[in-house]
């Protein structure tokens, strides 16, 4: 079975072999003998925008759903370069966007959302509206472009989707912000995936394995928020003698920010994401995974300065 160890990376080689369509040789020998006529690769040529994946963490970034950290090399003689413009070379915006989704089609790729390459379609999601935040430049006196990729929301509409936010850096330091960026698999489908692994043990991008212990429950959230701060942190204040006064911070019901988390069970869901929407739910691709919503998630880039 494909299993997922907490943090990965591929070098040159294994990207290059991505490129190719030899899953096996990029992602291990348990992507091997999959019933492919034609796998899905990474695009080449002139659209040839990752070089190495620096970091790959199922359960990392800052949802805990799953990061992914890519780098491209630079040369001042890129195509994107000396054809944008002549007096002021620069990498286009919408190529610095599609860096970010390359980026993200390889941990989408690793997660076992596979199928035959002309049986597949990676697309925008309807209706989801996105950002490009753009601070500064690629340019010929760049070495590295790197991009970071943090997923927020993935599941099932029935075809396979994804929402994420993204940050991309030009020698270490932040460029350009994408927020709410989205990809969807059309001509993919959950039973297409399960029929594609059948036989081989599930694919393990869950969390539930290594997922920490809230620090807090949801009963001690809300005994905080309704001026009960002591039933909170009764643990951590039991051998202070200092007194701890109510605090307004929070909010109870209905207003209530905090995080729940519920047994994954798979049915069609009655609404779509909407757009805009700081809504934090994971429906994990394969069974014996959970699902986590967040009513609401502050998406501010801390990294920024």
């Amino acid at each position: 079975g494909v299993d997922t160890p907490g943090t990965e990376s591929f070098g040159d080689d294994r990207i290059a072999a991505l490129r190719r369509g030899e899953l096996a040789d990029c992602f291990g020998q348990q992507f091997a003998d999959l019933a492919l006529a034609n796998p899905p690769r990474l695009p080449g040529g002139p659209m040839k925008l990752i070089d190495r994946v620096l970091e790959l963490n199922a359960n990392g970034g800052r949802y805990g759903l799953g990061m992914i950290y890519a780098e491209a090399d630079v040369h001042p003689d890129d195509w994107y370069l000396t054809c944008h413009f002549v007096d002021d070379m620069v990498m286009p915006g919408t190529l610095m966007y599609e860096c970010t989704v390359h980026t993200l089609r390889v941990f989408l790729l690793r997660m076992g959302w596979i199928a035959d390459q002309d049986d597949l379609i990676y697309e925008p999601i309807p209706g989801i509206a996105s950002a490009l935040r753009c601070r500064g430049p690629v340019t010929p006196a760049t070495k590295k472009a790197s991009y970071r990729v943090e997923i927020k929301e993935v599941g099932y509409r029935p075809e396979p989707y994804v929402l994420a936010d993204a940050l991309m850096y030009a020698d270490g330091v932040p460029i350009v912000q994408m927020t709410n960026m989205s990809l969807q698999l059309t001509g993919l489908t959950r039973e297409r995936i399960e029929s594609l692994w059948r036989g081989k043990s599930e694919v393990s991008m869950s969390v539930s394995a290594t997922r920490r212990e809230p620090i807090f429950s949801g009963e001690q959230i809300l005994a905080f928020a309704v001026g009960k701060p002591s039933d909170c942190l009764a643990n951590r204040i039991a051998s202070s003698t200092a007194t701890v006064a109510a605090s307004p911070v929070c909010r109870g019901h209905p207003i209530n920010f905090s995080i729940a988390s519920h047994p994954w069970s798979h049915r069609p869901s009655s609404s779509r994401p909407m757009a805009g929407s700081r809504r934090n739910t994971t429906c994990r691709p394969m069974p014996g995974t959970s699902r986590q919503t967040a009513k609401c998630q502050c998406l501010s880039p801390c990294c920024w300065r």
